[in-house]
């Protein structure tokens, strides 16, 4: 009885203090409703800034990443952007910095466009 009681509490006191659950991932329906339009120009200059070094010119000859030729085919635009915000390693968190979010969807549109 205690217990529950316990567990009541907490959650009401999470509740109270204005806890928030983690942000949603792209296959939540509320992230994937969000709207974006990357620049692939500036993505392709974005890219080459700061991904060619792993992921080799254009992002076709991978290396230390791999290619990111037909990525289209594994995620859409929106689970890239989620990606680049929140890599697994070994890819380097490049955002919020030195990656804003404009260069983050930017980057992203470029990516899906690799062939």
């Amino acid at each position: 009885m205690i217990g529950r009681a316990l567990v009541a509490g907490v959650a009401v006191f999470a509740l109270a203090s204005g806890c928030q659950s983690a942000p949603a991932r792209s296959d939540d329906a509320s992230y994937a409703g969000r709207t974006y339009a990357g620049d692939v120009k500036n993505g392709e200059h974005v890219f080459d800034t700061n991904c060619a070094t792993c992921h080799g010119a254009g992002g076709r000859s991978g290396g230390v990443g791999p290619s990111l030729v037909d990525e289209n085919q594994r995620q859409d635009l929106a689970r890239t952007i989620v990606w680049i915000e929140n890599p697994d390693p070994p890819m380097p968190r490049l955002y919020p910095s030195p990656l804003d979010d404009r260069e983050v969807q930017d980057v992203a549109a470029f990516v899906q466009r690799i062939r």
